[in-house]
């Protein structure tokens, strides 16, 4: 006969049961509650009675996901993998923000330090994946091809600290009151070569142009190479499924 704490390891870690199943299923809708919880309270308008409603809400939220958190942790077979895999991170991302905002409001810190912590919590959104198969198949996918898409940033930081420095010495007589620094050429490098253009600084000599034109056809790429590897990754991992 199974003991207590083997009955809560089932329904905590297991969701081949009715009853671990069901665990998930309450833990998802709080995860959802919380974060239409997020948006409700952005409205403007909104009376006090209404606020302190949804302060306990909140409060009761960060208790629920701090008793998952426990559960998970205490019956997670290898803790250290939980505490610093993903889903480990993500569920103490969850509570993390609302105690270190209290903290801040204990200390007396600015509100918008509060704020920030605050803001935080947007990634209890995150918890969602450990319910769903096919984002777990994507992050399979990115973890098969994690050192391809390392090597692949890496090439796109060099690219980028290389560009903003060359289109800094373009344009830089020419425009300096836009091309201070080659801290804006790499502002620069990074719109143009994502394809993004703000159009808030762009070259205006010919050389520049020239530049300017060729980045923005790289930039193609930047999004090609990384979706493909990705794309290919979960292809692979569709065929060994069958």
């Amino acid at each position: 006969m199974k003991s207590l704490f083997g009955e809560i390891r089932d329904i905590v870690q297991r969701n081949d049961t009715k009853a671990g199943l069901a665990f998930d299923y309450v833990v998802l809708m709080i995860v959802l509650f919380a974060v239409s919880l997020i948006f409700v309270e952005s409205l403007p308008g909104l009376s006090p009675y209404t606020k302190k409603a949804l302060e306990y809400c909140q409060v009761a939220v960060v208790i629920i996901f701090t008793a998952e958190y426990v559960l998970r942790f205490s019956t997670a077979p290898k803790k250290s993998e939980y505490v610093f895999g993903f889903y480990g991170i993500v569920d103490l991302l969850a509570v993390l923000p609302f105690y270190l905002s209290m903290e801040a409001l204990h200390l007396g810190a600015d509100f918008s330090v509060v704020r920030a912590f605050r803001l935080m919590s947007i990634f209890r959104i995150l918890k969602i994946a450990r319910y769903n198969k096919a984002l777990e198949r994507f992050g399979k996918a990115l973890s098969a091809v994690k050192a391809e898409l390392g090597i692949f940033l890496l090439i796109v930081v060099m690219c980028i600290c290389i560009l903003g420095v060359s289109v800094y010495y373009f344009e830089h007589q020419a425009q300096p009151e836009k091309f201070r620094s080659a801290f804006d050429g790499l502002w620069w490098a990074i719109c143009t070569l994502t394809t993004v253009t703000y159009g808030d600084i762009y070259p205006v000599t010919t050389g520049g142009k020239i530049f300017s034109s060729i980045v923005m056809v790289c930039g193609i790429g930047l999004v090609a190479i990384p979706l493909a590897i990705i794309a290919a990754s979960l292809w692979k991992g569709f065929g060994e499924e069958d």
